[in-house]
């Protein structure tokens, strides 16, 4: 995890980051925002950064689908938003 980290600044010399560490760099996001709002998940994290478990505890079925259901939601919710500022903007003419 923290090997790659450091390719995450455009300061960085050497390395380049491939797609597959990119999309795990977007997955590992998305599970530190959701161990924020799930405690349950957060022990897991915090094992697997104290090395009390493997990182693949990271990947299992519960915070899989946590992370599914965060991303639906999100996108869900930028439809939404979306769609009042359209609507709130329009003018109506008389």
């Amino acid at each position: 995890m923290a090997t790659s980290d450091d390719c995450r600044e455009e300061t960085t010399e050497g390395a380049r980051l491939d797609k597959s560490t990119q999309l795990m760099h977007k997955y590992m996001d998305k599970v530190m925002l959701l161990s924020v709002h799930q405690p349950h998940f957060f022990k897991i994290f915090l094992e697997v950064i104290y090395m009390l478990k493997l990182p693949e505890a990271l990947f299992s079925p519960g915070i899989i689908s946590g992370v599914l259901k965060q991303m639906i939601k999100a996108k869900f919710n930028a439809n939404n938003s979306r769609d009042l500022f359209s609507t709130s903007t329009k003018v109506v003419s008389q």
